[in-house]
């Protein structure tokens, strides 16, 4: 919930802050370069902390900056606000995975699938309970909800299966997850800042922009598929080549 609200209320956020589109959305960058930051720092004092403590403070105070969200008057306050809140969720998130690997180790696939999903469910509630107090809509655009669906569909095992598969090859620790992180919403940062100077003088940017997202998601499925079915190919010649030669000195051992 605390994720989707901020998009959710933008335009509303903008009315209360009397500031124009395109410095309403620098609150999506302010957002992510917030969650970098939080994800480094995670990172790093995580492993001083115990992980409980780091979620349970990081929780609190990111539930207080999301309810401070409408009481803001000012922009650069409300950028500010959404800057920590972003912070604090980077806390959240990079810990929780962190928390989760080391807890389940290889077995933590479907425990970060669980923590994931938990995020989608926000995300679609969240909505469901800002609409009463935002402004009416006088028309509806099914064909953009549809491609939204889509695209959370398409994303949303992504985090927990790079995840699994990195696990194998290496050991996750709370570093390597914060820098994933950073990694991941680095594009956060620069993506809505290039379509929200651009979106009211070109506004086909949004769809080029889409459509390079999409291209580099099937880029990297299909570098994970041809890496895994390579590793399984691997993987199975040696168990050949291991069962070929123990039969080999069993024959050499029969008399």
């Amino acid at each position: 919930m605390n994720s989707s609200l901020p998009g959710v209320t933008l335009l509303d956020l903008q009315l209360a802050v009397n500031c124009t589109l395109d410095e309403a959305t620098l609150l999506m960058p302010t957002n992510a370069a917030g969650f970098m930051v939080g994800a480094l720092i995670c990172g790093v004092i995580i492993e001083f902390i115990d992980f409980q403590i780091v979620l349970l403070i990081s929780t609190v105070a990111c539930s207080a900056t999301t309810a401070y969200f409408p009481l803001n008057r000012k922009f650069w306050i409300l950028c500010l606000n959404s800057s920590v809140n972003g912070f604090l969720t980077g806390f959240m998130i990079s810990g929780g995975n962190a928390w989760l690997l080391h807890l389940w180790g290889k077995a933590s696939p479907p425990f970060l699938q669980a923590f994931h999903f938990c995020f989608g469910l926000g995300a679609f509630i969240g909505p469901l309970v800002a609409e009463p107090f935002l402004l009416p809509l006088h028309h509806e655009e099914i064909e953009i909800h549809v491609g939204v669906t889509l695209v959370g569909f398409g994303t949303s095992p992504l985090f927990a299966t790079i995840f699994s598969f990195l696990g194998e090859y290496m050991k996750i620790t709370s570093k390597v997850s914060s820098l994933l992180f950073v990694a991941c919403y680095a594009g956060a940062f620069v993506m809505p800042y290039v379509v929200g100077v651009t979106v009211e003088t070109h506004p086909d940017v949004f769809l080029y922009q889409s459509a390079l997202c999409a291209v580099s998601l099937c880029l990297v499925f299909f570098g994970l598929f041809f890496i895994k079915r390579a590793q399984l190919l691997d993987k199975c010649e040696e168990e050949n080549n291991n069962v070929e030669l123990r039969n080999k000195h069993i024959a050499d051992a029969q008399p």
